[in-house]
């Protein structure tokens, strides 16, 4: 139910080669807005939480299709994801994910089961939504 419509792109993305942590007090510490990163299959991930101060994340205002992604609007047309999707790499419960992507500040984005094949939770996750090595 998106209006619009996908179209092939040519994007330019620099993601650093180490991974950097912003300081502590950067307003945009966890994710600036827009694309964030790309994920293993070639997709762009943008960012999770809109421009628009009134909603708390993308599901309450984007409409998403079954991979957790859409479309962006005219004239960049550019499809991507929200989130960790199923639709790059399918989840085995119990086993640790594998890479899912890496974002633009490095640090690679890993789906949603740590490194001993439990799910996890909010509760596990830092103020940006990833963890740290154990």
């Amino acid at each position: 139910n998106n209006p619009n419509p996908v179209e092939e792109r040519k994007i330019e993305m620099k993601i650093y080669s180490e991974p950097r942590m912003r300081p502590w007090n950067d307003p945009l510490r966890c994710i600036p807005l827009g694309m964030i990163g790309l994920a293993t299959s070639g997709t762009v991930i943008g960012g999770w939480y809109p421009a628009e101060a009134t909603c708390p994340d993308v599901t309450e205002f984007e409409q998403l299709d079954m991979c957790a992604g859409h479309p962006s609007a005219p004239p960049e047309n550019v499809y991507h994801y929200h989130t960790y999707t199923p639709c790059v790499q399918m989840p085995v419960c119990g086993e640790p994910s594998t890479i899912f992507g890496v974002a633009i500040d490095g640090i690679p984005i890993y789906g949603p089961w740590d490194e001993d094949g439990r799910q996890l939770t909010k509760a596990d996750l830092d103020e940006c939504g990833g963890k740290t090595d154990s």
